[in-house]
């Protein structure tokens, strides 16, 4: 049996910021766990039925990984809040009724009336729309090169994005003439073309508009960096790198690229979860590792793959010189650390000797016995559904 999609799309990019033109205050309301707010009827709970070793459970909630489940949460959501109109009362009314629908929602998240808000990588306030600082950095803070292969890499992205450079030619006159040299000696005229490109490059970004698809994520590890950058109908819609700690740069070539596909979806988690996108990488291995059962592969790699499993992506190969943007951020990556992807888990080699005494001393204890045995017996003590 499978699952219909009910194909209820959310509105686009372009159709929420004409619809909030001219605002003044904006609020941003999150709903924690918000998939949890719709129950489900018999039948459909019915379906989510799964075996355990203490029989068989189903859910009651819409569950996270459901192919209709973005749908239908967009599709109640729409409901729940029709008619609402102006700022103040929009709000009062929206915590009302969150509260009548029993919807939940994350405080840490929310934001109450300020005067911009992010959105999809731009930032939208009274003044109109403009890019999120946050999405360019990785493109603006990029280094200069240091040496002839990192200058080709340059012009090859450059070369790459050039449909949307106006004048690129006038642009980078300095940085050609430098190719043509057999000496590479960086100098003033060249950081200042370098700088300007930059610039243009991110001032031609584009919209991700979450109803179109055609999303790619481009990834590309270098010895000492990772890049990553999402293109949707070939146009550039946001940027990021990060370098790699001394533990990082001893990983095999193959845990690299597979880091490099969990850091751009976690570093583009608004932009990739909940949609199907293609993952664009030049190391071909990677396609077998995730084909394969997740068991067939070494402990980093496993717990890599357990992490970007809720990505819905397909992997396929190009040669490095057709993606050189990611290229380009691999290999002129930002300085920093990225703490949010780190997947390493500590763990101690003698932590089953360093259990042996508190399980010896528990032995005999009435109250440790207990709270040993009480989640057995509570689940034992369940009659599983026929």
């Amino acid at each position: 049996m499978a699952i219909k999609r009910p194909h209820h799309p959310m509105p686009s990019f372009d159709e929420a910021v004409l619809k909030h033109s001219g605002a003044k205050y904006f609020t941003k309301l999150d709903a924690h766990h918000g998939y949890w707010s719709l129950e489900l009827d018999e039948e459909s709970s019915e379906l989510t039925t799964f075996n355990t070793p203490y029989g068989r459970y189903k859910f009651k909630r819409m569950p996270f990984g459901l192919i209709s489940a973005q749908d239908e949460f967009q599709r109640r959501i729409e409901e729940e809040f029709e008619g609402i109109r102006e700022h103040d009362s929009n709000v009062r009314s929206a915590l009302i009724r969150d509260r009548e629908k029993c919807v939940k929602l994350n405080l840490q998240k929310c934001v109450f009336k300020t005067d911009s808000i992010p959105n999809f990588g731009h930032i939208i306030s009274e003044a109109g729309i403009h890019p999120d600082p946050r999405k360019v950095r990785a493109r603006k803070e990029m280094r200069i090169p240091l040496t002839k292969d990192e200058f080709r890499t340059v012009l090859g992205m450059m070369n790459y994005l050039a449909r949307y450079i106006p004048n690129l030619s006038s642009l980078n006159q300095p940085l050609r003439k430098l190719a043509n040299q057999r000496e590479f000696k960086w100098e003033e005229e060249h950081n200042s073309a370098f700088t300007n490109i930059k610039e243009w490059i991110c001032d031609s970004l584009s919209f991700l508009d979450p109803t179109s698809g055609n999303i790619e994520l481009q990834v590309d590890a270098s010895k000492f960096g990772l890049g990553a950058t999402i293109l949707q109908n070939g146009k550039t819609v946001s940027f990021a790198s990060k370098s790699l700690n001394r533990t990082e740069q001893n990983y095999s070539q193959i845990e690299k690229e597979l880091y490099t596909i969990l850091f751009g979806c976690l570093h583009h988690h608004q932009y990739l979860y909940g949609q199907k996108f293609i993952v664009v990488s030049d190391h071909k291995p990677l396609q077998v590792v995730l084909n394969r059962p997740i068991s067939k592969s070494s402990p980093r790699l496993q717990r890599m793959l357990l992490k970007i499993q809720p990505y819905d992506f397909t992997v396929i190969f190009r040669p490095g010189k057709e993606i050189p943007v990611a290229d380009a951020l691999s290999r002129l990556y930002l300085p920093e650390e990225d703490t949010e992807t780190q997947i390493e888990i500590e763990s101690s080699p003698n932590a089953a000797e360093a259990l042996e005494t508190p399980h010896g001393e528990s032995k005999g204890n009435p109250h440790a016995e207990a709270l040993t045995s009480s989640p057995i017996t509570a689940f034992a003590a369940l009659t599983p559904p026929p």
